[in-house]
């Protein structure tokens, strides 16, 4: 019997943004952040299933880096190359969509004062994984 599971959508995305230049990591946060700039985190933020075999993922970039300048310009980057995902094969599985909804904004972070950080949000659209059960 066989059962369709969501991916891991922040490690796809994590492996889709590595692969093409932007250095990036899921939860938890590296200790090290500090000698990791810039640094973009992919945070899962929900979805749906939008078909039997589609769901609907909400994800969250931020960027940290040396100025509020270079991580709003680390996190549009990490956008665009997210964006550019869509029609690809990521982690065994399509993306059908990657949509950018929400355009870069500082982002304060209070567990990292010293460190400008930047977020935006996107719609990752992927096919389900067929898991044996």
């Amino acid at each position: 019997m066989q059962a369709l599971v969501p991916v891991d959508v922040a490690e796809a995305c994590r492996l889709w943004l590595t692969a093409h230049y932007v250095e990036a990591c899921c939860d938890p946060l590296p200790t090290d952040l500090e000698r990791r700039l810039p640094l973009v985190l992919v945070q899962p933020m929900g979805g749906s299933r939008t078909d039997v075999v589609v769901d609907s993922f909400g994800v969250r970039l931020y960027a940290w880096a040396e100025t509020y300048e270079q991580a709003i310009a680390t996190v549009s980057e990490a956008a665009g190359v997210l964006a550019a995902m869509a029609g690809q094969i990521v982690a065994d599985s399509q993306c059908y969509a990657a949509r950018v909804d929400a355009l870069p904004y500082p982002a304060y972070d209070p567990s990292h004062p010293d460190i400008p950080r930047a977020c935006t949000t996107a719609t990752v659209t992927m096919r389900a994984k067929t898991i044996e059960i």
